[in-house]
């Protein structure tokens, strides 16, 4: 009976929790809402600790040899920017409501969606992207038109009106990213990073997980030492009765004495 009453306590306790966290999430939703959306907070996933870790996104696939100077010409240049951020000198990191945003020289160069499979590459002041990767496609822009696209492999593909039109609205949308990094950065400046080398940030974040892994078996092995502790308890209390009942009081050996026949 106790344990039934002690499971439904807790019982009663998780649901009144999962209350106040709905109600809180709601709330936060209502803020979003009110602030127009624009504006990324701790809650779309770009904490402080998010922040500081390495984004990872599609790469721009290479153009296959023969391919035409002005064909190749897109992607040479957003692979060139990639090493650039991959380095991290003089590159920062802006998040934005479902992605991310990296400027050189105060200006946004780059956005991404919060997968990377999504990733839009400026020149210096344009407002319109000059390439545009989703998953293994890519489509390539002339002042916001689109001019050729590429498959997974860097090789140039025919466009016809459905890949246009798709095209198309992959500008739109990467001009609006950049929109909203642009606003963050100009609205929120203490939210943006100064990004770091890639190998310095997959070192410390092999160090964060190693750390964590540390915490982990370390809590495992205090559970397992507390049960065993628990079930050395069970068995002592169990063998107690035996022992009780095998032991006799002083009065209950003297009267047996008493009544045992003497053998002369």
């Amino acid at each position: 009976m106790k344990k039934l009453q002690l499971l439904t306590a807790t019982a009663c306790l998780c649901l009144a929790a999962a209350c106040n966290q709905t109600n809180s999430t709601a709330e936060e939703a209502n803020g979003l809402a009110e602030n127009g959306g624009d504006v990324v907070l701790a809650d779309d996933g770009a904490n402080a600790e998010d922040l500081d870790e390495a984004v990872a996104v599609v790469e721009v696939p290479a153009p296959v040899g023969g391919t035409a100077a002005a064909v190749a010409a897109p992607l040479t240049e957003a692979a060139n920017l990639s090493r650039r951020i991959g380095r991290g000198a003089g590159i920062e990191r802006v998040p934005y409501e479902g992605g991310w945003g990296w400027r050189e020289n105060g200006q946004i160069v780059r956005t991404s969606s919060r997968d990377g499979r999504r990733v839009s590459y400026f020149r210096p002041g344009a407002s319109t992207p000059y390439l545009v990767q989703q998953g293994d496609r890519a489509f390539a822009y002339t002042r916001g038109r689109v001019e050729r696209g590429y498959d997974g492999r860097g090789r140039a593909v025919e466009i016809d009106r459905s890949r246009r039109e798709e095209g198309e609205r992959l500008a739109r949308d990467s001009a609006e990213q950049r929109r909203r990094a642009n606003r963050v950065a100009s609205e929120q400046p203490e939210r943006i990073r100064r990004e770091r080398p890639a190998a310095d940030r997959q070192d410390e974040t092999r160090r964060r997980s190693e750390a964590n892994g540390s915490r982990d078996a370390a809590d495992r092995n205090s559970v397992e030492n507390g049960a065993g502790r628990e079930s050395g308890r069970g068995a002592d209390d169990a063998d107690r009765p035996r022992r009780s009942r095998t032991a006799r009081r002083p009065d209950e050996a003297r009267t047996h004495n008493e009544m045992t026949p003497r053998t002369h």
